[in-house]
């Protein structure tokens, strides 16, 4: 940080994610299972004011075919989805996903 005032830079880290309530929505009404999942987790630092001001803008976890389908949400047919990376920054900020 050069000390610039509103300067901004994203910083994604590595980390493990637990899921801590049912709340955590798939989609088509299935949500996701309560348990650690391998994530990443990219903040905003802002300078203001000379302080350093941290803002999460993405969490995300990512899935495979084979973790989708376990979760009911197999491939439609012909699909060749191989997974998904799927943003949980609202419910992180809820805090119904948390950083271990």
């Amino acid at each position: 940080m050069d000390g610039a005032e509103g300067f901004m830079a994203p910083i994604t880290r590595q980390t493990t994610l637990r899921v801590v309530s049912d709340n955590v929505d798939l989609g088509g009404g299935i949500s996701l299972p309560m348990g650690d999942y391998s994530g990443t987790v990219t903040e905003m630092i802002i300078m203001m004011r000379g302080r350093e001001i941290r803002q999460v803008s993405r969490v995300a976890i990512y899935f495979s075919s084979e973790a989708l389908t376990a979760l009911g949400l197999p491939p439609k047919p012909g699909s060749i989805r191989t997974g998904i990376e799927a943003d949980f920054a609202p419910s992180f900020l809820k805090g119904d996903i948390v950083e271990v």
